[in-house]
């Protein structure tokens, strides 16, 4: 058996190559697994924040709305005001007395105006009061 070799060199090459491709396959499935595993976090992030955006849509969508709402409020109050101001009468050069009160001021107005300028009978004076500062 001269001229033959020993094989068992060879197959303790090929037994540490196994060993070393064991070892690197359990790195890449440990690796894969750690990568499995942050994959399903973004997962979850990224289903989080698809909610946020559905949640974020819909208040821009409602603040739309309530932006329409308050418009036509203010449209409405505008009118509205507009309406009560219909029955107002503003009067100029009505004498003014030191500390009058607002009894003393609808006589003043209702007789000095009413009764001996215009000669107009009034039923009523809902409200009275003074525009700008005492003189």
């Amino acid at each position: 058996m001269a001229g033959e070799s020993n094989p068992r060199p060879e197959f303790d090459e090929l037994v540490e190559q196994l060993k070393r491709s064991a070892g690197d396959i359990k790195e890449i499935k440990a690796g894969k697994a750690e990568t499995n595993e942050k994959l399903s976090a973004i997962d979850k992030k990224f289903e989080k924040i698809a909610s946020l955006d559905f949640k974020v849509t819909d208040c821009v969508n409602r603040r739309a709305d309530l932006e329409c709402s308050m418009a036509v409020m203010a449209k409405k109050l505008d009118d509205l005001e507009n309406r009560s101001r219909r029955s107002n009468l503003i009067v100029y050069g009505v004498s003014e007395q030191e500390h009058e009160s607002p009894e003393k001021r609808e006589t003043a107005v209702v007789k000095e105006v009413f009764n001996d300028v215009l000669d107009v009978r009034i039923s009523g004076v809902e409200r009275i009061h003074r525009l700008g500062r005492a003189k």
